[in-house]
């Protein structure tokens, strides 16, 4: 996997520290908002599929695995995302406590044969199933060239515009498999 760090900080890593990353880690400062960030590294992605991960979270590579072996059976699916974990220290327990994320994702499915149904489906049924999921690449680059264009100025314009481009580009799924644990 290539992974595409595209910092926004205040401050970039030193390349001290840069240096001691993987051949595979692409480290890019760009002191512009994530928009602006995320606009640009789509032109840099050439892999056939991309997975936004926020800097807060910890993926696992065999999920990463298990939704790209399904996207490559079932080509009319455009995004695959595994079940989520959310995990925090508890001062007052002294112990690490954590719940699953998002459980309405249990068994979530954008199966529908229409664009117009999934979008139906997905906004009335709405968890944001796609935004992190893993994504055909050019779909992907689609949805955020689409939300780079204009800023609407609400919080979420981003997530909300990628979901339904999605939705409309193909068919998406929630495997039941433990894929990302998010540190609260």
């Amino acid at each position: 996997a290539k992974i595409y760090i595209v910092d926004g900080s205040k401050k970039s890593i030193s390349s001290n520290k840069v240096s001691t990353f993987g051949k595979n880690i692409k480290y890019y400062y760009i002191d512009k908002t994530l928009t602006e960030r995320l606009l640009w590294v789509s032109s840099k992605i050439e892999e056939p599929f991309v997975c936004l991960i926020s800097d807060d979270e910890f993926h696992i590579p065999s999920a990463l695995k298990s939704c790209i072996t399904l996207l490559e059976k079932k080509t009319d699916y455009v995004s695959c995302l595994g079940r989520g974990m959310v995990f925090g220290y508890s001062k007052q327990d002294k112990k690490i406590k954590s719940l699953a994320a998002y459980p309405e994702m249990k068994d979530y499915e954008l199966n529908q044969e229409l664009p117009s149904e999934r979008l139906n489906y997905h906004f009335k049924n709405y968890t944001p199933s796609q935004i992190y999921s893993v994504c055909r690449s050019r779909v992907w680059k689609i949805a955020m060239q689409g939300f780079g264009k204009e800023e609407f100025h609400f919080f979420p314009q981003m997530e909300m515009q990628f979901e339904m481009t999605l939705s409309y580009a193909g068919k998406s799924v929630v495997i039941p498999e433990l894929m990302w644990l998010r540190s609260y």
